[in-house]
This record gives structure tokens, sequence and C-alpha cells, in this order.
């Protein structure tokens, strides 16, 4: 069985896409693994405008191609924008996520989002995990 890292890394081969199809990813994997935000103003679904708006704040990478409506963005995005919403389910404030993904390899992402992933509590009170994130086509 594939461990969460290697199910991320997997993803890798998937890259580039444009902003649409990264939010697609991006909220999939969210939903999937439960990286859900403390804070309700952060708790809203990955969208292009909430991409776009982590880039203008610097904290999540320019695409590769620009800025424009054909801009590509690769498996670093999808890292940082999963960061951020793991990062955010703790707690985090946006400010001090920055920092943190700034000075964070892809490896170090890719481990800080698989042990990100919530636990939820069945009614007999037992911990199960989220249903596991499988590749999709």
């Amino acid at each position: 069985m594939e461990t969460d890292a290697q199910i991320l890394h997997g993803l890798l081969a998937r890259a580039p896409w444009n902003i649409r199809t990264l939010a697609a990813e991006a909220n999939r994997i969210v939903s999937d693994w439960g990286l859900v935000p403390i804070s309700s103003a952060a708790q809203g679904g990955v969208t292009r405008r909430l991409i776009r708006y982590y880039v203008a704040r610097g904290v999540v990478p320019r695409p590769s191609s620009g800025a424009s409506v054909n801009a590509t963005y690769g498996y670093r995005h999808l890292l940082a924008v999963l960061a951020i919403k793991a990062l955010q389910s703790r707690g985090r404030p946006l400010a001090a996520i920055k920092s943190e993904l700034d000075a964070s390899s892809d490896a170090d992402l890719e481990r800080l989002v698989a042990n990100s992933r919530r636990h939820h509590s069945d009614s007999s009170g037992d911990t199960i995990a989220t249903s596991p994130l499988t590749a999709r086509p």
C-alpha cells in the first residue's frame, strides 16, 4: 500500500496544470484528506480566485508561464496550496505560513501534507482515517 507521501509524489507525473485543474486537484485532496482550516474565513474550497490571491500574496509561487489565462502550474504549486490548507487546519495564519513554505523543499511539503491527514470519529467514538486518496485519470 502506498504511503500518503508516495500518493502525493505520484501526482507529479500529472503536472503541469492550468489554474482550473490545479484548483480541482487541490479541492479533491483537501476534501478526501479532511484538511479543513479551523478559521471559518479560510474554510472555503480552493478556487481559481483563491490561488490567484495566494500568488499575489507571495505564499504560492508565480506560475511558470506568467500570469496570463494560459499560465501553467506545477507540482510545487499544488504542494504549496495543500500545505497552506494543512497548516490552516492547525490554526496557523497565512502570514506565518509564508515563511514556513519559503524555507521548505518539495519533500518537506509532501511530509507536512501527508502528516496532516485528519482523522474522524465514527458514532462509536473509534478513530477512523478518512478515505484514502486514489489516483484518478
